[in-house]
């Protein structure tokens, strides 16, 4: 469990020193850093020596090439201080030996392979509604959730035949978020795949991409009038939140979640079942953190002031932060507002300008 990050010269981060609860918001305008923070803490928290990345995997989290990725993490440094209890999976740079931290995440998990779900430590990701629908096929097996969601059906499928106990209740937390659902069900088919291959023409090595296709897995639902649809005629709203729920109870669970906008496509309501579940999973495993980056009021209408950060752009153009319990007389605010409100009512500018006075900064 992490109490504190600092991120030091990340983007658009150039010294932030942040706060962190079990569960945390990272709120503010766009391009202010709040999915930058993200990025950083999983990259402390995948990499022993975060100047020797696995530069595939970064390139991809980033979506740039290797040199612009290379110039973005060039001087990148920081520190997670860990809670000391349970045993904690991360320990403080200068303190703990950067060797025994790698064992220690292998040891722990989660084994994650793929972009922002990479071995030894967190698990960052960022679903998209369209990825998570789409009929999957996997040479790995057993299957681990990617970073995007695209490989849900089959994640699921896997599930259903090893851990029938943990599908039923990633089924079963489904139907009570959205009632209209009744079952998961999960179908074989054919999914088509574009590959890469070398080929010799001529004496000459030649790139070419062919179209095969394989038996994968497709995602279907019954729903409560007893009808059988694909995942596609099902909304982004109910197909999120199955991967939100797969993605803390599949195999291997994470101990840290990183959440880039669980808001998208979730109604405001459902959005106090997923607060509701995150704590419940917490509860059920006290070592899992989740970190959040949003825009939603109304996601921190379900949060308390220490589980929200404020981040902004200060004057010098780089990455502020301050977490929302910071605030002189919140609790006398809060009275009259939920978070969300407040936030709305006077904007990061303002809010952090309070907090830095009170703390004389």
């Amino acid at each position: 469990m992490l109490t504190e990050v600092r991120i030091r010269n990340f983007k658009c981060i150039k010294d932030v020193t942040i706060p962190l609860s079990p569960l945390t918001a990272f709120i503010g305008y766009h391009d202010t850093g709040k999915s930058s923070i993200l990025q950083a803490i999983w990259l402390l928290s995948n990499f022993a020596e975060p100047r020797d990345p696995d530069w595939e995997l970064v390139q991809k989290m980033l979506g740039v090439d290797k040199k612009i990725a290379e110039k973005l993490l060039f001087k990148f440094e920081g520190e997670l201080k860990p809670k000391e209890s349970l045993g904690s999976v991360i320990g403080k740079r200068k303190e703990v030996d950067s060797a025994v931290i790698t064992e220690q995440f292998r040891e722990r998990g989660p084994f994650y392979r793929y972009m922002g779900m990479y071995e030894k430590g967190g698990a960052l990701i960022s679903f998209l509604p369209a990825r998570l629908k789409k009929p999957s096929y996997v040479e790995d097996y057993p299957p681990i959730l990617k970073s995007d969601g695209s490989n849900l059906p089959s994640v699921l499928a896997s599930m259903q035949g090893d851990d029938r106990e943990g599908f039923l209740k990633i089924e079963q937390l489904l139907t009570q978020l959205v009632p209209t659902i009744r079952r998961i069900l999960l179908r074989r088919c054919p999914v088509e795949r574009e590959e890469r291959e070398v080929i010799t023409v001529d004496e000459t090595k030649v790139i070419r991409y062919v179209k095969r296709t394989y038996w994968g897995d497709c995602l279907w639902f019954e729903t409560a009038t007893g009808d059988k649809v694909p995942a596609q005629a099902i909304s982004d709203g109910t197909i999120l939140l199955l991967g939100y729920l797969t993605a803390l109870m599949a195999p291997p669970q994470p101990y840290l979640l990183l959440i880039d906008g669980p808001e998208e496509g979730i109604h405001p309501r459902a959005l106090e079942k997923l607060v509701g579940f995150f704590r419940q999973m917490q509860q059920e495993n006290p070592e899992l953190q989740i970190l959040m980056a949003s825009h939603s009021p109304d996601l921190l209408s379900y949060l308390k002031p220490e589980e929200i950060v404020i981040v902004r752009r200060g004057e010098d153009g780089y990455t502020e932060a301050a977490r929302l319990d910071q605030l002189p007389d919140v609790e006398e605010w809060l009275k009259g507002m939920t978070p969300g409100e407040l936030w709305l009512l006077s904007g990061e500018d303002e809010l952090i300008a309070r907090i830095k006075e009170r703390l004389g900064r």
